[in-house]
């Protein structure tokens, strides 16, 4: 039987909204993610860059990294071999790093199968505060469907947690009420904007904090 292949989601957390349009491309909730990464008949693909994805690594996933060269023709192959699959380049969270949220539109405008993963935290972090009000968020929002269209909007793909940051930009998550994250107001800006796809949660306490976000969305 052909392999399928998955996105790969960094950390398993919690979903919000529904499903857009996928055009054939399958989201995937936390537990079926969970189920099938034990699936061998799956293959997860992490497209983050080397360095990241040897510090930080899930099961069997195999790494393309999205700042090599030959990742057009990766997803050219992809495409080719009719697998159904969205690869997500993520924003990073240091100013040194590639990866700020202008860069991962602007590769994701080449290639019919790349939309953006948002690190919310990895954002606030990088920028040393910023992307913490509901203004802020709602331009990112606003950004992503100018460049990429609604399509973008309808299929997002975004990691929250709190974070601990300096000048120079990420140090380590943090829970979302031990931080500066302003959550709330995120969840506002994605109920407004009528956001739909997956909100990956990876703060330390996943649980707990997947709670928190699930409570606060259900109270819009």
């Amino acid at each position: 039987m052909r392999n399928k292949l998955i996105e790969m989601i960094s950390v398993l957390g919690c979903l919000f909204g529904c499903s857009g349009n996928n055009e054939g491309f399958q989201s995937l909730g936390a537990d079926e993610f969970e189920t099938a990464l034990k699936d061998s008949s799956v293959v997860c693909l992490d497209v983050r860059t080397s360095d990241e994805f040897a510090s930080a690594r899930i099961g069997n996933a195999i790494n393309i990294d999205v700042k090599k060269a030959g990742f057009e023709k990766i997803t050219e192959q992809l495409a080719k071999s009719d697998n159904k699959i969205w690869i997500r380049p993520e924003t990073t969270g240091k100013g040194t790093q590639w990866g700020d949220i202008d860069e991962v539109i602007e590769i994701s405008k080449h290639f019919d199968t790349v939309l953006p993963c948002v690190d919310f935290a990895h954002l606030h972090a990088r920028s040393n505060g910023l992307y913490s009000t509901y203004d802020e968020f709602s331009q990112v929002f606003e950004k992503i469907g100018n460049s990429l269209g609604q399509k973008a909007l309808d299929n997002f793909h975004a990691h929250i947690a709190g974070i601990n940051y300096t000048e120079k930009g990420e140090r380590n998550h943090l829970n979302l009420e031990e931080s500066d994250m302003n959550y709330k107001d995120l969840l506002r800006a994605m109920k407004n904007f009528h956001i739909k796809g997956a909100l990956v949660c990876e703060s330390p306490n996943i649980e707990f904090d997947t709670g928190l976000l699930k409570d606060f969305w259900e109270s819009l």
